[in-house]
């Protein structure tokens, strides 16, 4: 499917939500080179569509524009790196664990988006966890259950949730930030974003310094993936010399690089060198 304004061409890659109340496509720039990727929500309903313009009117991450009678979001493209399954493959100690957990609610505070859509990118669990550690959203929301009575209190509690599955590991080490939120919830939970991060910043564990050893290999275990490409590019840079020795050995009998590393002169004038 191609999407045509003034501004952009745009051309489906793949539908990541489809329901009565808005579609949401990923899209590739058609005629952008460097292939740049957006999220665009096609809202189906002409209420949700007035609500969403008077929220998102604006703001520096969304463009707004009509094809026909339906209405267009446009928001940058962040690859789907669930915050949920690569944080449990990481397996982190407390203290990353509480670090991520502040990455978040800071994230929360400063994504400058209304609080009805934050809320939905929190209860669908659209939060990533980048390979460097940071946590960031993306837009791909099923937009049923938007409310424009949404407010800052519901997405702080329902951010809480999150918090204490993220936690629930470190329950047997009787983490203070668990026990924390976990009381703040049921007693009375939490009205805004900076209350919730200075009880998880005043509770996060000291830094427990760890054996050189130990450091290592989590070292080792965070940047594989980077050192399986270092390796790679090692091994195919020696492979390509390889073969340019071969070839250089058929084609003049010699690899002539590998001269510099001898000593050619064996006679200067009537001199010879071997004496």
């Amino acid at each position: 499917m191609e999407f045509v304004t003034n501004k952009y061409n745009l051309n489906s890659i793949y539908t990541a939500v489809d329901n009565p109340v808005n579609t949401v496509y990923v899209c590739e720039s058609k005629y952008k080179l460097d292939g740049t990727r957006y999220t665009l929500w096609e809202i189906k309903d002409h209420v949700l569509a007035r609500q969403l313009v008077s929220q998102l009117e604006g703001n520096g991450n969304c463009d707004i524009f009509s094809i026909g009678s339906k209405m267009y979001f446009l928001f940058p493209y962040r690859e789907f790196r669930s915050l949920k399954d690569f944080y449990k493959g990481s397996s982190p100690t407390l203290n990353e664990g509480e670090a991520i957990c502040i990455r978040l609610v800071m994230e929360c505070m400063t994504c400058k988006l209304p609080f009805p859509i934050l809320q939905l990118i929190l209860a669908q669990e659209r939060i990533n966890l980048s390979k460097d550690g940071s946590v960031y959203f993306d837009y791909c929301i099923d937009l049923t259950e938007f409310s424009v009575k949404t407010m800052e209190r519901d997405c702080a509690n329902q951010c809480v949730g999150i918090l204490l599955e993220m936690l629930e590991p470190f329950v047997d080490q009787k983490a203070n930030s668990q026990m924390i939120l976990s009381a703040k919830r049921w007693r009375s939970g939490y009205s805004t974003f900076i209350e919730l991060y200075k009880d998880v910043h005043m509770a996060e564990a000291p830094a427990k310094k760890y054996k050189l050893w130990v450091r290592l290999k989590r070292w080792f275990k965070r940047n594989s993936e980077l050192l399986f490409r270092i390796l790679l590019v090692f091994c195919l840079v020696l492979l390509a010399l390889v073969i340019i020795m071969i070839i250089s050995q058929l084609l003049t009998g010699g690899v002539p690089f590998l001269r510099l590393f001898f000593n050619p002169f064996k006679e200067i004038g009537t001199e010879t060198m071997l004496q």
